[in-house]
């Protein structure tokens, strides 16, 4: 009787079992530690769906990959959200990610604001200083040419209302 080792067609099965372990392996090693730890907890499927989506979207000419993939983007959110003990590191970093983003479009808005308000002030005075400018000339082209005149005017007319009074 032959040992199993050296039987050739139970040694070549065993090589191929051999190399199929190493391929799957070399696939794990192969992955990035994010993915490792996706798919060490409870949604390693939605992850892979996730992950599927996304490899098709960017193969696809054209494809925009956050319409396409929004489902299953979602189921992997919820999904986190139930294994958030497992999942914790990952949502917080999420979070503070979004926290970012909402803080600086709140600073974009304010600085917007803020220059707006700067240039209706500036406008605003503009207009009052040629308002300003306009009745001083239209006072110095209504009144005689010489400013002593436009007194001796004044106080003659007080003088009139000041006899019309009494």
């Amino acid at each position: 009787m032959a040992s199993p080792a050296s039987d050739p067609a139970t040694a070549a099965a065993d090589v191929e079992k051999e190399g199929e372990g190493e391929d799957e392996e070399e696939e794990e090693e192969g992955e990035c530690g994010f993915c490792l730890f996706m798919k060490g907890g409870g949604c390693k499927e939605a992850f892979v769906a996730w992950e599927e989506c996304v490899e098709a979207a960017g193969k696809e000419e054209g494809s925009d990959m956050v319409e396409r993939c929004f489902e299953v983007t979602a189921n992997l959110k919820r999904c986190m959200d139930a294994h958030a003990d497992y999942y914790a590191p990952v949502l917080r970093a999420e979070q503070a990610v979004n926290d970012h983003a909402d803080a600086a479009i709140a600073f974009d808005k304010a600085k917007e604001g803020g220059e707006k308000k700067l240039d209706a002030v500036a406008q605003e005075a503009a207009s009052a200083a040629d308002e300003k400018k306009q009745q001083v000339e239209e006072k110095s082209s209504s009144s005689s040419s010489s400013p002593t005149t436009t007194i001796d005017e004044r106080k003659e007319k007080e003088v009139v209302t000041e006899k019309a009074d009494s």
